[in-house]
């Protein structure tokens, strides 16, 4: 689900680490809107730094997550022109793996995104909860969350904020949320964010496969490339090439595959393709990996109206991550609402965006 406020113990070394609370979705207040574009808001799902949640229904009765976004963050016109690249890109976005665009609408008043609804409790609760993911099943949910990326990448999006709040273990297996956001807002934690991220310089593919091996490192431990540091030596030991991670705890099997997808230079990684493939051999070969799929729901999807399924989240500070609680029913069954022009319209100056714009590559 969408968390609220996280609790998490600071000191000098902030753990990164929420405590876990019974977190479920919200009854809308007196100041929230009764509908928003062409939705019907039902509960609160959470707030984040680029907006407000909301659990909403379609007229034909389709579940979405829809987030108002914070006016402030599309004052500049760059702002606005990043942020409507990426949802021209992500209406693309077909495939299993990855959260689909419903629909959008930038000049609203309030402006909102409409994506799929995914029920079902995030990586991280998961592993809060039952512990980390043995080598098959961590191989297997790296298939699954390389293929979010790939369909991500072959719309001409990036994800930019791969992490375990964001892969929700729903009912047809792990999906990847809230991708492109971190065009408008930087992410609050930044524990699963590349070297070249850190430092400032443009997102490329190779930050998505950085971040996902970060994702698996704490799916496969139980904790981060850098547990027990404040903000600012987490930082540091990120863009630190003397500095390695912390790779205790991961499977003897996963170690080297994953130390080459969280390498500090960029070009060092694999390519998407390439980890896959390897992922996929580490699992025991596609058909294991259909089979881990199936063990991956059995075991780690929850209802959302199952009293043990919390909002709290291990990974990090941010509370921006998209898992919605709610009722299974109308998960995943329902095709994109069309892509209706007269609400979803460029946005900006009416000239071509510039060029640094467009996604950047990585050479490997």
């Amino acid at each position: 689900m969408v968390g609220g406020a996280d609790h998490w113990h600071g000191g000098p070394a902030v753990r990164w680490a929420a405590v876990a609370e019974e977190m479920v979705a919200q009854p809308l207040l007196p100041s929230d809107p009764e509908t928003v574009g062409r939705y019907r808001l039902d509960a609160r799902l959470g707030v984040g730094g680029t907006g407000r949640v909301y659990l909403a229904r379609s007229a034909s009765g389709k579940r979405v997550a829809l987030r108002v976004i914070n006016q402030a963050l599309l004052a500049s016109d760059d702002a606005r022109w990043r942020l409507a690249g990426e949802v021209r890109a992500l209406y693309r976005v077909t495939g299993p793996r990855a959260a689909r665009l419903d629909n959008a609408d930038l000049h609203g008043d309030p402006p909102w995104l409409a994506t799929e609804y995914v029920p079902g409790r995030t990586l991280g609760e998961h592993v809060l909860r039952e512990g980390p993911l043995d080598a098959p099943l961590t191989a297997a949910l790296g298939v699954m969350l390389a293929d979010a990326l790939s369909e991500l990448h072959e719309a001409g999006s990036l994800h930019r904020d791969l992490k375990p709040r964001n892969v929700i273990l729903g009912p047809d297996g792990p999906k990847a949320v809230d991708a492109g956001l971190a065009v408008l807002a930087e992410p609050f934690g930044p524990a699963y964010r590349a070297p070249e991220q850190v430092a400032g310089r443009d997102d490329t593919t190779a930050a998505d496969v950085y971040a996902l091996g970060a994702t698996l490192v704490y799916a496969a431990s139980g904790h981060i490339l850098y547990p027990d540091r404040a903000a600012s030596a987490l930082l540091a030991a990120i863009v630190d090439p003397y500095n390695p991670p912390n790779l205790s705890g991961v499977p003897e099997e996963l170690v080297k595959a994953l130390a080459a997808m969280i390498a500090v230079d960029p070009d060092a990684r694999p390519s998407v393709d390439d980890l896959r493939r390897r992922l996929v051999r580490l699992a025991g070969g596609q058909e294991a990996v259909d089979d881990l799929t199936l063990r991956l729901v059995q075991e780690g999807y929850a209802h959302p109206a199952n009293p043990e399924s919390d909002g709290s989240d291990p990974d990090d500070l941010d509370s921006d991550g998209l898992g919605p609680d709610g009722d299974v029913d109308a998960a995943g069954d329902d095709e994109p609402a069309p892509f209706d022009p007269e609400t979803t319209r460029d946005i900006g100056p009416p000239v071509d965006p510039p060029s640094h714009h467009s996604i950047p590559r990585a050479t490997t």
